[in-house]
């Protein structure tokens, strides 16, 4: 039969392992919350993304259709100071412009991509020596997304 002291030795103990469960549990509390404000970070920053594509896109489009309007109208049945002046204003305003809004965004999305990265190694921060591996993966993926970007 088990004395007293052993009885009291062994609450103790059991008294001690609730109280690790607790933090142990007060921790992934912690980190689930970091994780989902990470993730809800990551799902704002990748729709800013897709807005930054898009507008990237029409500034492509439009500059492509804007280059056909100036080559077609270099044919002869547009001639005088209207076509002179569309071509200069093309030249020196719209694709110059174009150009640099189009590098602007490209660089706003080069920022996402990394920002985005840094969020997602934060999450796998926790994930131990297979988060190491996402964080490589992510790293690679986000360095040849701004290569095509």
């Amino acid at each position: 039969m088990a004395t007293d002291a052993e009885i009291a030795r062994k609450n103790q103990k059991a008294a001690n392992y609730r109280s690790q469960i607790r933090a142990n549990e007060r921790k992934i509390t912690s980190e689930q919350r970091k994780i989902d404000r990470l993730e809800g970070e990551i799902e704002r920053l990748q729709r800013a993304y897709e807005i930054l594509d898009a507008v990237e896109g029409g500034v492509a489009t439009d500059l492509k259709e804007k280059t056909k309007v100036k080559n077609a109208s270099s044919g002869y049945d547009w001639r005088g100071e209207n076509k002179d002046k569309f071509d200069s204003m093309f030249e020196d305003e719209i694709y110059p412009d174009a150009k640099d809004l189009k590098g602007y965004v490209d660089d706003l999305k080069d920022r996402i991509n990394w920002e985005i990265h840094e969020r997602k190694s934060d999450i796998y921060a926790s994930e131990g020596i297979i988060g190491g591996c996402k964080r490589a993966i992510s790293w690679f993926s986000t360095c040849i997304r701004n290569l095509f970007n």
